[in-house]
């Protein structure tokens, strides 16, 4: 008896409002993550350092506004723009990439200094980490170039790719404050994002499969994004609707005036090959939902999937889109203001 299915449309009604409301979002998905079996298998280690990362949690917060503040300088840059910001490399010692201001600030190493004195990760695993995100960026942004220049639907594929094993490493690096890994702390060789899906396989696979999630609900801010800069971005959905740069230009070409006058789009009034791209996602999706432990997990991120879809699609133009964007900037530069 398939019991995922059955249970489906209970998890779709119950979750419907807290998925579409923004400050619940983040609680339900919050939720998926508290109720997973990975959690559970460490839950005496988690309880044991709850009182350590709640006395830490004012620079955990710090961290976190830091790397939104590096993730929308990311987005916002050129493909080129990444590529000459600085050498990226794994291991142990800080790349020439972490030291350039336009995306790392200063307060990024001493906010990392202070969490390795407080007990909360040690020194040469966040620097480790923090090469990592930085590979992974570079990496990406070479693809982006090298897609721009020709028509690889297998290079664009890889970018989105690229993208969901960074949010994988990414998230996965804070849940390491409640549930250290000794074998990644004890690693003498350069972390790597395969030694991460390692070390957390349930955890790391979980932060994976909810970029797909993330993907859907911003296919139409990407698709935005895609019309300024003519770069592909790395959203997953996008990579299967226009996997060539010949579709990808005249859904570009139709869209660019449309995205100007609209806040929400449905999936009914999407082109073909978007809505195409939506539906070979969600297959794929689903497949990484099913691999995942636990039923209260996946009964959760698939009704994410199912509840974006019946919500439709943000663009741009959206308030709560615009809101996220004024409230991040806000939160960084009251934080370099209170650091001085």
């Amino acid at each position: 008896m398939n019991f995922d299915a059955i249970l489906a449309p209970l998890f779709d009604r119950t979750l419907a409002y807290p998925m579409a409301t923004a400050g619940l979002r983040f609680k339900t998905y919050g939720a998926a993550v508290v109720l997973s079996p990975e959690v559970l298998r460490h839950g005496l280690q988690i309880a044991g350092r709850l009182s350590r990362v709640f006395n830490a949690k004012a620079d955990i917060g710090h961290l976190i506004t830091l790397t939104e503040h590096i993730d929308d300088m990311v987005d916002a840059a050129y493909p080129a723009e990444i590529l000459q910001a600085g050498a990226t490399g794994l291991g142990d010692i800080p790349s020439p990439f972490l030291f350039n201001e336009k995306f790392v600030d200063p307060i990024y190493f001493s906010t990392l200094q202070r969490l390795h004195f407080g007990g909360i990760v040690p020194g040469h695993v966040s620097v480790n980490f923090s090469n990592l995100f930085a590979d992974l960026c570079r990496e990406k942004a070479d693809m982006q170039m090298r897609y721009a220049d020709g028509d690889d639907h297998v290079t664009r594929i890889d970018i989105a790719k690229n993208n969901l094993e960074l949010s994988g490493v990414f998230t996965t690096f804070f849940y390491s404050f409640l549930s250290p890994s000794q074998k990644l702390i004890d690693q003498k060789t350069p972390i790597t994002k395969h030694d991460v899906a390692a070390a957390y396989p349930q955890m790391y696979r979980l932060n994976y499969t909810m970029q797909y999630i993330d993907d859907l609900r911003d296919i139409m801010i990407d698709l935005a994004d895609e019309v300024r800069t003519g770069c592909p971005t790395s959203n997953i959905v996008l990579a299967y609707g226009m996997p060539h740069n010949t579709a990808r230009h005249i859904v570009m070409k139709s869209w660019s005036e449309k995205l100007s006058k609209m806040d929400n789009v449905r999936i009914s009034d999407l082109p073909i090959v978007l809505q195409s791209g939506i539906k070979a996602a969600g297959i794929q999706a689903m497949q990484e939902i099913g691999s995942l432990e636990g039923v209260m997990t996946r009964g959760i991120l698939g009704s994410f999937w199912r509840n974006t879809l019946r919500e439709g699609f943000m663009t741009p133009n959206h308030q709560t889109y615009q809101e996220n964007l004024t409230h991040n900037q806000t939160k960084y530069l009251a934080l370099k203001a209170s650091l001085v």
